[in-house]
């Protein structure tokens, strides 16, 4: 007999040392307490998982004190249900369980009794109760020593610690607490799993006192574990930055279409989204399904926006993104153009010309996209094919007023045109301005010399053949060689 009970102790040792380093601790024990009389006992677990957005099923999980756990007589064993409920339990989630045929005047203040809604990742469940638990026994955890042990429906160890006068067993889970007595609580207030099993971070204090906190986190670190633990949503935006190029001022650029998707595992609630920066005012937002959107986890949703420039230059902005994900609780989008001047082009001018004589005409564009293509009509008729290019020649032969009217294109396929007047003059010798220089008009400058005839200052400077300001003998002489090759 004395030998079984060796070969059975020695099995525990073994068994104890085995289930102790292979602790996978997807679920830790963060707090237990025993009450302010009586045996208003409870525990508080902190679902960890792998970390955020993961989720442990806890069907089959067996919450268990010492007897529990060794399989004694008059144990604390609380088995999870077979239920949707305990089937994808999200990490951050707190669960306290208690003993539910205790009276309530029993337990803490503020004690959570009976929260059953796993919504905001906090619930607090009587041992007693039926729908979420099943082979409940609670035969109470002993103020002298004890254990708390969570094991999962395969029998491995999850979690468990040892506290009093328990702690020199061999089959004492890893963590050994000292005393915690009638009217006190322990709790964890380290901030990770690597921790859990150090005493240092754990603490006890007076339950009647307020020192405890069922169904809350412990402390700064522990907080922050267990917010870093919960489910959040996560904002993905695309594109970051988006650089729209040249556009003509007064134009508007093709729609740039901007998703906000939500890559976490709890709804994304987006703000107002608004433009900010250098020119706002040069950028339009359109079809926005985004502002005040709530996103569910692998959603989306899209806006466009365009870039409107009204002066030239290079504009900026940001289009800002507001949301409760609370890593990126604000995401800039980077947005950049360049307004361009709209295209136009000039004729140039006004041009004056003379009868015969090629008369240069250039023309000039601006704005728009280069290169550019010019086209000209020279004739009036509507059409631009009589020339092309910026600089031309034409010649008229007839003197008058005349509009010449040139096209640009540029690169786009845009257009512009202008016109300009030409006022074409008679030539030197043409003295009655018909457009041919003949013998009238050596008539004329004939008789003007001879004081018969008096010219206009327009016929009088076609008469001056010689540039002298008189129209005398020597531009009739010049004349008659132009138009008889010579006179007798």
């Amino acid at each position: 007999m004395a030998l079984r009970r060796w070969l059975w102790g020695i099995g525990l040792l073994i068994a104890s040392f085995f289930l102790a380093e292979s602790e996978t601790l997807r679920v830790v024990i963060n707090e237990f307490g025993q009450g302010t009389a009586g045996s208003g006992e409870w525990v508080e677990l902190l679902v960890v998982g792998t970390g955020p957005c993961s989720t442990v099923d806890l069907r089959g999980y067996k919450l268990l004190d010492r007897e529990g756990y060794l399989n004694l007589s008059g144990p604390t064993r609380v088995v999870f249900r077979n239920v949707p409920a305990w089937a994808a339990v999200p990490a951050g989630t707190i669960i306290v369980i208690y003993k539910g045929d205790e009276p309530t005047g029993n337990f803490p203040p503020n004690f959570p009794f009976n929260d059953l809604d796993f919504s905001d990742y906090r619930v607090s469940i009587p041992h007693t109760n039926t729908d979420f638990f099943e082979d409940a026994a609670w035969g109470g955890l002993r103020n002298g020593g004890d254990y708390v042990v969570l094991v999962d429906a395969q029998g491995n160890l999850v979690d468990g610690l040892s506290y009093g006068d328990r702690t020199g067993e061999a089959t004492s889970p890893e963590v050994k607490l000292g005393t915690v007595g009638a009217n006190t609580a322990a709790w964890f207030t380290g901030g990770s799993t690597a921790l859990i099993n150090d005493p240092a971070y754990w603490q006890t204090g007076s339950e009647s006192g307020g020192a405890s906190t069922p169904g809350a986190p412990n402390g700064g670190a522990n907080t922050a574990w267990r917010n870093a633990l919960l489910p959040r949503p996560t904002i993905s935006v695309t594109p970051s930055a988006h650089e729209f190029g040249a556009v003509p001022v007064g134009g508007e650029s093709p729609p740039l279409t901007v998703t906000v998707g939500n890559t976490g595992c709890a709804n994304l609630a987006v703000g107002t989204l608004t433009l900010t920066g250098a020119d706002p005012g040069e950028f339009e937002l359109r079809n926005d399904e985004i502002s005040g959107a709530t996103v569910p986890p692998g959603g989306s949703r899209t806006l466009q926006v365009l870039f409107k420039p009204t002066a030239p230059g290079a504009k900026s902005a940001f289009l800002q993104i507001p949301s409760n994900d609370p890593g990126n609780p604000m995401v800039s989008v980077t947005l950049a153009g360049t307004g361009v001047a709209p295209l136009s082009v000039s004729a140039g001018g006004p041009y004056v010309g003379v009868v015969g004589v090629p008369l240069p005409l250039q023309a000039t564009a601006a704005g728009g996209f280069p290169p550019y293509a010019f086209a000209w009509d020279l004739d009036g008729d509507g059409a631009y094919d009589d020339a092309t290019g910026a600089q031309i020649t034409w010649t008229w032969n007839l003197p008058g007023i005349y509009t010449v009217r040139v096209r640009v294109t540029d690169s786009t396929g845009a257009q512009a045109t202008a016109q300009a007047p030409v006022q074409i003059v008679p030539a030197k010798g043409d003295v009655n301005g018909d457009g041919r220089i003949d013998l009238v008009d050596l008539r004329l400058a004939y008789q003007a010399t001879l004081g018969l005839l008096v010219l206009s200052p327009e016929e009088r400077d076609r008469a001056d053949l010689n540039g002298d300001g008189i129209v005398d003998m020597e531009d009739v002489e010049l004349l008659c060689r132009l138009i008889l090759g010579g006179c007798g």
